[in-house]
């Protein structure tokens, strides 16, 4: 019995770690710029669509913004002192940058 209770907590702890394993694969690359989510400018087409990917691809730069990332395990902080603002970068997904604490 004591047996059993020993395998079952290293397989909780052996699927922990492959979940945590998991995540920190999927998480987006130490680059704003290439990986945002442009939400609402994504679905614009025209020229007004494509002018404002440009313009948030131009001023999320990594020159421009400076970005210095923080690496917490299964999530990313990035945080722009130029822009004032902060990027989220969670597994399976793109960048998202928060609005400014005003």
């Amino acid at each position: 019995m004591a047996d059993s209770k020993g395998r079952s907590w290293i397989l909780k702890v052996a699927g922990l770690v492959i979940v945590v394993l998991v995540l920190r694969a999927n998480l987006p690359p130490d680059n704003v710029a290439e990986s945002l989510d442009m939400g609402s400018l994504e679905s614009k087409s025209g020229v007004g669509g494509a002018l404002g990917r440009f313009a948030v691809g131009i001023i999320t730069n990594e020159m421009i913004a400076d970005w210095e990332y923080t690496d917490l395990g299964i999530f990313k902080i990035a945080h722009s002192e130029r822009l004032d603002r902060t990027a989220i970068g969670l597994p399976f997904c793109k960048w998202k940058i928060q609005a400014a604490d005003d």
